[in-house]
């Protein structure tokens, strides 16, 4: 029996519809197909619905009050740089955050399932996903009972397989990334997550790894 490879795709910004990774999963399997056969198992992190009724409910409070101006370039600015705004969590308020990462930890889950609990794990992030692939992944290699990162909603839908808690990341690919703008956040720019993680070398000594 051989070792399947577990792909998640992460989408960006913007209004998305569910088949987003589609195209990109074809491409990917037709390239593998007579090295890998069955063997690469993909699918999408497809957060969108965790924001869009939120910024529905905002354009028609907009729109309620009367004619606006600019109309089309106030819509594209709520498509755009509302799912930015609203991600981030505050010491008050984190539910954007965690509907993110719950859906990414179920994600990661039906990855384990279908691929293996212990599959090598390759994610391919474009735009914000890749601000939300960051953050996911280094909630789950900072966690502690003293400092805890992750919510209890994200880890209710978490196992105790390696794949969902990050141990098996080989690959990490970072499309359009705003990842060196969001640093300027922190203090110091923050500190980056690990790849490798350090578990993987229990796993897979000599599996190769790149960013």
């Amino acid at each position: 029996m051989t070792q399947k490879i577990a792909v998640a795709v992460v989408h960006g910004i913007g209004t998305q519809a569910p088949e987003f990774a589609d195209q990109l999963e074809e491409a990917i399997q037709h390239i593998c197909h007579e090295t890998c056969g069955e063997d690469v198992v993909i699918k999408p992190v497809y957060w969108a619905p965790a924001m869009q009724k939120k910024e529905d409910d905002l354009w028609d409070r907009m729109t309620s009050g009367g004619p606006l101006n600019f109309k089309k370039i106030r819509r594209v600015a709520i498509d755009y740089v509302a799912d930015a705004l609203a991600y981030q969590p505050t010491p008050y308020d984190r539910k954007a955050y965690d509907d993110i990462h719950v859906i990414y930890a179920k994600t990661l889950r039906a990855l384990a399932e279908e691929a293996g609990e212990k599959a090598p794990l390759c994610i391919v992030s474009h735009s914000l996903g890749t601000v939300i692939t960051s953050n996911f992944i280094y909630d789950l290699q900072n966690d502690t009972d003293e400092h805890p990162l992750i919510s209890p909603l994200v880890r209710a839908e978490m196992t105790g397989a390696p794949l969902e808690w990050g141990e098996t990341l080989n690959l990490l690919y970072t499309l359009g990334s705003p990842l060196a703008l969001w640093s300027l956040r922190f203090r110091d720019f923050g500190k980056p997550i690990e790849i490798p993680p350090p578990q993987l070398m229990d796993y897979y000594p000599d599996l190769q790894c790149a960013w």
